[in-house]
């Protein structure tokens, strides 16, 4: 499988970046809902507010992303991330459905690591917050072909 094939399918616009944490990053996740854990691979440099802040910059509820909390990480020197916009049309789900968010933030970036480095790069600060639910997310049945 090549590089570019992988990234896409991660979501990413185009090749993101590849940047070793300097250790003064500091890290959001966004999650909730049967398939998301507060530990993954996705994370963001800007903290969203609001599930419609999350799900119009993050573009994850087609993951099975319920939107209910985001928590806050410092990042280890060292630790390998890929940076890059997100795929905002990335939103075919697997049974032929389509997003039903549109006009999502074409500039809005992710950082992606590789989970086991996450588990050892990140370190959890205070205890993750709840989203302002001002939207309904509905978690699709079968998660997107990636």
């Amino acid at each position: 499988m090549s590089a570019e094939y992988k990234f896409c399918g991660l979501g990413f616009a185009d090749y993101p970046e590849y940047r070793p944490a300097s250790g003064t990053e500091t890290l959001y996740r966004v999650f909730g809902g049967a398939t998301s854990r507060i530990t993954g691979e996705f994370y963001t440099f800007e903290k969203p507010r609001s599930l419609t802040a999350a799900e119009l910059n993050l573009n994850v509820a087609k993951w099975g992303n319920l939107c209910l909390y985001v928590a806050t990480f410092h990042v280890t020197e060292g630790t390998p991330m890929y940076i890059g916009r997100i795929d905002q049309r990335f939103h075919t789900y697997a049974d032929g459905g389509h997003e039903i968010f549109l006009g999502g933030n074409p500039n809005a970036k992710q950082v992606w690591i590789e989970y086991h480095k996450a588990m050892l790069g990140l370190r959890l600060v205070g205890e993750p917050e709840r989203l302002l639910q001002d939207a309904f997310i509905v978690a699709p049945r079968r998660l997107p072909d990636a």
